[in-house]
């Protein structure tokens, strides 16, 4: 997802001069109280992202002014990202715990050598340079191009970790050469989240088994996470489009909950909000906690219902963020 990052001499007098040339307001928030915000932490430079979510003066087409656009309005999103980055990180947390356990489960029911067979024939892609995405969606993505080795130096970098140097040790792996003969349990654990999806997406394509179909979401679902993870604004460029818009289990899991056609078009082409919205369908996949699950649901029925709630004028006039708030609590169901 690319957002555009404002070109800042990180002078905070000079982000309010040029926050003031596009039309930003200092009346609900004076313009002492916007400096020192600006100067706490990284809000110099993530706060102004958020004026991508407003709207611009459509009457001159060559106009950056934005219409009705106090400077607090930009912290108020600015925190409530905050505050759904922290909830959606324990949801990805969850799905994370669960697919290891899913994956473990998955090997207990293999016989033994048949299950290191499978871990031997990833690593060995892996080391040969051979291991590859199955579900190529884009050539110039990255991730989709063969990568020599990118498993074994995730482990090396990882060598010195409790957990994994204690994975080590036991199997005496000699790190300078082809990992090998590690048990697939073993194995898992010393596995990063996207370094599990790849390990999931090899053997669930490879034995041609019904999990494969969540390899695609959970990919989105791995996007999101290090988004968060990196510090980055997540309730940015909600009006971005992509040409890309999952079919099959998120179009007929959303056609279920009711959501117009209409809607889905719109919204699904947004990077981001594919990715809010597969992050959800797979916490409802994988996590099987039900206390955990209730929680959630208590955290993000209060963060829809109060918080983003408490400034709500702000939004009146605003389509892209009143629409997006109504299409999520549709699908997380949250009544008045």
């Amino acid at each position: 997802m690319s957002i555009k990052i404002l070109n800042y001499t990180k002078d905070v007098a000079s982000v309010i001069e040029d926050l003031k040339r596009k039309g930003v307001k200092f009346i609900t928030c004076s313009e002492e109280e916007a400096i020192e915000y600006l100067k706490k932490g990284d809000n110099l430079f993530l706060v102004p992202l958020y004026l991508s979510d407003f709207d611009k003066d459509t009457t001159d087409k060559s106009s950056s002014t934005f219409i009705d656009l106090d400077f607090a309005y930009l912290i108020d999103l600015y925190e409530i990202d905050d505050e759904v980055k922290t909830v959606v990180f324990r949801m990805i947390t969850q799905i994370e715990r669960f697919l290891r356990g899913r994956v473990k489960r998955a090997f207990k029911s293999l016989d033994e050598q048949r299950g290191q067979d499978i871990v031997n024939e990833f690593l060995n892609l892996d080391y040969e340079g051979g291991l590859q995405d199955s579900q190529n969606q884009d050539s110039n993505q990255k991730e989709n191009k063969p990568n020599k080795m990118r498993i074994h130096n995730g482990i090396i970098n990882r060598q010195n970790d409790k957990d994994a140097k204690d994975i080590l040790s036991k199997y005496h792996v000699d790190l300078s050469q082809k990992i090998q003969d590690i048990p697939p349990e073993d194995f898992i654990r010393l596995l990063t989240f996207g370094e599990l999806i790849r390990f999931y997406d090899f053997y669930t394509h490879k034995y041609d088994l019904d999990d494969f179909r969540y390899v695609r979401i959970l990919k989105e679902v791995k996007n999101l996470r290090n988004a968060i993870a990196h510090g980055a604004c997540i309730l940015v460029g909600l009006d971005e489009v992509s040409n890309r818009m999952h079919k099959g289990l998120i179009l007929n899991y959303l056609v279920g909950l009711g959501i117009s056609e209409k809607q889905l078009i719109s919204k699904l082409v947004n990077p981001r909000i594919r990715q809010f919205v597969c992050t959800i369908y797979m916490f409802n996949v994988l996590v099987k906690d039900r206390r955990q699950k209730r929680r959630i649901k208590s955290i993000v029925e209060k963060l829809f219902m109060e918080r983003m709630l408490l400034h709500r004028e702000y939004y009146f006039n605003n389509y892209l963020l009143k629409s997006t708030y109504n299409f999520f609590r549709e699908i997380l169901r949250i009544k008045f």
